[in-house]
């Protein structure tokens, strides 16, 4: 939207958009497809490209879809959506668009603080193998890519997919679209490939500037952010004991 005047006017907005995202799709063509794509016994990312080519609409427009109906018609209902942007001259990255279903992740994705995302997680590392492959072909397709994610310090493991193409005709901007589903019980259910052994499985956080990982050969940028906040709990920690001392 160029401008927002009211509530109803986002509202109006985001309907209109899911109406159209739906003529777009149709409901029993895609849990078809999907149905095909998850009952693979290993991972095929032709046959989700060639569903996706099908429709003839954007891979967000696509993308979106499947978080409409895997909940509903596959009883998957704890995923995210995240959409990254970035400039291919200066490759900095931006997220503009996070979308949590069922599920609030321990550590969010945030732009406020201009941070640099994690590298390891597949939605920004895919901008390389775009990119190397632009590099060739001016025109060169959407690509799609998998990966097993587990969230540093906790127990959240998520499966995701993610699909990387060029803004075009923007020019020098590239876009990545991700959804992560939970990687519980339901997902292992009704998708085979869950635990195929080619599948990059990777130890990830959000940002560098709160990352706890010691050993990250792809940080970017110190974690100054955890380092402020661990300084600032040892001396509420030194507070409190002196505290205690004097009660």
């Amino acid at each position: 939207m160029v401008e927002v005047s009211s509530f109803d006017h986002i509202l109006n907005n985001f309907r209109a958009s899911y109406c159209a995202t739906a003529v777009l799709v149709h409901r029993d063509q895609i849990i078809k497809d999907l149905e095909e794509i998850f009952e693979q016994p290993t991972w095929q990312g032709n046959l989700f490209l060639n569903s996706m080519n099908k429709y003839q609409v954007s891979p967000e427009n696509f993308m979106h879809r499947i978080t409409n109906i895997v909940p509903k018609f596959f009883n998957i209902k704890e995923l995210f959506y995240l959409r990254f942007q970035q400039d291919t001259i200066k490759q900095n990255t931006d997220l503009t668009k996070e979308v949590h279903i069922g599920t609030e992740l321990s550590e969010r994705y945030s732009n406020e603080r201009n941070a640099h995302f994690c590298r390891r997680f597949i939605g920004v590392s895919l901008f390389d193998q775009l990119r190397a492959l632009q590099a060739k072909n001016k025109d060169q397709k959407p690509i799609v890519a998998v990966q097993r994610i587990i969230f540093t310090n906790t127990e959240e493991e998520y499966f995701c997919i993610s699909v990387a193409r060029s803004m075009n005709p923007t020019p020098n901007i590239n876009s990545s679209i991700t959804i992560g589903f939970k990687l519980n019980k339901a997902f292992k259910k009704r998708v085979n490939f869950w635990n195929d052994v080619n599948i990059d499985i990777q130890e990830v956080h959000t940002i560098c500037e709160d990352c706890p990982i010691n050993d990250c050969q792809e940080r970017l940028a110190k974690p100054k952010f955890l380092e402020q906040q661990q300084a600032a709990q040892k001396v509420k920690d030194a507070l409190d004991q002196l505290q205690r001392a004097y009660v």
